[in-house]
């Protein structure tokens, strides 16, 4: 049986995952958080939960595949396209760690620690999310969730 190049195995995006924040955090802990106690403690608490939350997705599933280009949840890293419920446009997001650069033009970056940011971490496609923002409250529907070519 010929498997698609798309394919991959969950565990080990998820173990990358898990290997790159966590590599990350020092830095941004030394560079961003080490004078902000309560954002620094928000921090390490979200990369906590999160690592915890991949590592039983890791424990669970361990040799499942799965479509690189229809992942089944939000990672960091990944690019998730959302419909906006009210004006009904999609749009691409790029979910990153705090005070990281994108340099796609045609993808957002979005804090995992911004309200958006946090609604969207580990949710799965086609689940509908409300988040409020300063502007207002927002209505999102996944559509599709991609973990790029790194």
């Amino acid at each position: 049986m010929c498997e698609s190049v798309h394919s991959l195995e969950l565990s080990e995006v998820l173990t990358e995952n898990i290997h790159r924040i966590n590599k990350e955090k020092e830095t941004l802990f030394k560079e961003y958080f080490s004078e902000n106690v309560e954002e620094s403690i928000e921090f390490e608490y979200l990369v906590k939960w999160y690592i915890e939350t991949i590592d039983n997705h890791i424990k669970k599933r361990s040799k499942e595949k799965v479509d690189k280009d229809n992942f089944p949840f939000v990672l960091l890293w990944s690019i998730v396209e959302v419909q906006d419920m009210d004006s009904m446009e999609i749009y691409k997001l790029l979910i990153c760690p705090p005070y990281s650069k994108n340099y796609d033009n045609d993808i957002d970056c979005v804090s995992m620690m911004s309200p958006l940011g946090k609604a969207l971490l580990l949710k799965k496609a086609e689940q509908n999310i409300t988040v409020d923002v300063p502007q207002g409250t927002i209505n999102y529907k996944i559509k599709r969730i991609i973990i790029p070519r790194q």
